[in-house]
């Protein structure tokens, strides 16, 4: 998506507590070159405080995946599985319809192995079973398996993405605010619009977390922890690995410490997901590995773990097995450094903001419950406000009395426009240039085949050659007279036949 200058609209898109997409941020870019790439990635370390992401997911531009590995590290980078789907679509047609089981088989080998030996003893067998080994496309997608086959990448937290398809809805929901007329001025404002909308979606269900109890599944213990500390949703998500132990048989293989679990067959069980998962028990510390990894990548145990730990009576979630970033209490974390707010920090009052920020919401919902409470609030708000006044005159006070005098600043005002004017001089913000970027250009309508056929010439029926008509034919006569009844018929079929 570009805007009126034909500037990238670049978001950083991710998942909250909740389980909603949301903004980190975004930027408009000239270009879409390493270079630039590399300033982005730059500026939102300082922008993040200077940590780096832990797993980004992006499309398969190598001009991105340079600049990232100069930037970022010891950030996991990973390719979008669809992307990479999508295009060996249109490469394995044929094999599709022509290998039959070839299309199943190729989706069981990426998504059903478990390790990476796993996956390549089974890419290896499929191209031994349907003769494969010269296809091209084939090839080039072992080539960058570990930039996109899921059996790398279990051990990262990736929030359980696989795809950008997050990123795909939250532009769809940036093209209702923001078009390809938008100016850098428009653009601000209706980004801070959307990003208002996405604080209210946040928020109402922070409340609903709260204030609504939501239904349990069975009467296993282990449910109602879990929906004593995660949020609706996650708790959902929860659920649903709860549901799933119903459909798996365990074996102890070894006495509290290794147990196989298999799925139970039945028909309407796809063969993709008959997959065996070994679950691995460490007493008394009760820390559960399954080789699903869904914990790893997901930060939620999965069935095959909740099965084990209902076999061996363990009701509750091991306080290791809660990822904070999904509780109720996701939002309540604050900076306990005061260092880190202190004066000389450049981002201190932001951080100062965000620290409130958290600690008002308690605050607010706290005194919201009664009246009782709500004028106990109003009270100690109105208060406060007259103490910290207080405070803020006498910093002040202390401050002007220590600094030099200032040298006055010009004033600065900016109009829609983009026009700066200052007191002592003016100065005119143009228009960025137009920027040539990458993907799809101006739309034109699709024309099927039979209008992309070669048009017949048009021929001359004065002089019988193709090329142009009797118009404009150059062997008629000058002298041609105008009341010839013979030429004037020719020149009304020819206007019939251009009609």
């Amino acid at each position: 998506m570009t805007n009126k200058y034909s500037m990238p609209f670049a978001p950083f898109i991710g998942v909250n507590h909740h389980l909603q997409s949301i903004f980190f941020g975004c930027a408009l870019i000239r270009d879409e070159t390493a270079n630039t790439f590399a300033w982005l990635f730059e500026t939102w370390i300082k922008a993040m405080y200077g940590r780096h992401p832990k797993a980004i997911i992006t499309d398969q531009d190598p001009a991105m995946k340079k600049a990232i590995e100069e930037v970022f590290p010891t950030t996991v980078h990973r390719c979008c599985q669809w992307h990479v789907m999508r295009k060996a679509k249109e490469h394995f047609g044929v094999l599709y319809n022509t290998k039959d089981g070839f299309e199943n088989d190729l989706k069981e080998c990426i998504n059903c192995s478990l390790s990476i030996e796993e996956f390549e003893d089974a890419w290896i067998t499929m191209l031994d079973k349907y003769e494969l080994h010269e296809n091209n496309h084939l090839r080039l997608l072992w080539n960058i398996r570990h930039q996109w086959i899921p059996a790398y990448f279990r051990d990262t937290f990736f929030a359980n993405m696989s795809t950008s398809q997050r990123s795909e809805s939250m532009n769809a929901v940036a093209k209702i605010w923001l078009d390809a007329h938008t100016s850098i001025f428009k653009f601000v404002m209706q980004f801070e619009k959307m990003t208002h909308n996405q604080y209210e979606r946040e928020d109402l269900e922070d409340f609903m977390t709260k204030d609504r109890e939501p239904s349990l599944w069975s009467d296993d213990p282990i449910e109602k922890d879990a929906r004593r500390i995660y949020t609706r949703n996650i708790f959902s998500e929860f659920k649903t690995q709860l549901r799933a132990t119903t459909g798996y048989k365990l074996i102890e293989l070894k006495k509290d410490s290794l147990y196989k679990i298999s799925s139970i067959s039945h028909s309407s069980t796809s063969r993709q997901w008959m997959c065996t998962y070994i679950v691995t028990v460490v007493r008394p510390e009760n820390m559960v590995s399954c080789t699903c990894k869904l914990f790893e990548f997901y930060g939620l145990l999965c069935a095959h773990a909740l099965k084990v730990m209902h076999y061996i009576e363990i009701y509750n979630i091991p306080p290791h097995y809660i990822l904070n970033r999904w509780t109720k209490n996701a939002k309540k974390r604050i900076p306990s450094n005061s260092t880190e707010m202190s004066d000389g920090s450049s981002f201190c009052r932001s951080r100062r903001f965000d620290s409130l920020t958290l600690e008002m919401q308690k605050f607010i919902f706290e005194g919201s419950k009664n009246l009782k409470a709500h004028e106990t609030a109003c009270q100690i708000i109105r208060e406060g406000i007259d103490t910290l006044t207080s405070i803020n005159q006498m910093f002040e006070s202390e401050e002007a009395t220590i600094k030099e005098p200032s040298i006055s600043l010009h004033r600065i005002v900016i109009s829609q426009s983009s026009q700066v004017n200052m007191l002592a001089s003016e100065c005119t913000i143009k228009d960025p240039p137009q920027s040539q970027c990458k993907g799809k250009r101006k739309p034109q309508r699709f024309k099927p085949s039979i209008e992309k056929k070669i048009r017949v010439p048009r021929t001359c029926k004065q002089c019988g050659k193709k090329g142009h008509n009797i118009r404009t034919c150059k062997e008629i006569v000058d002298e041609v007279p105008s009341n010839d009844p013979s030429f004037s018929e020719r020149l009304e079929e020819t206007d019939d036949e251009e009609t």
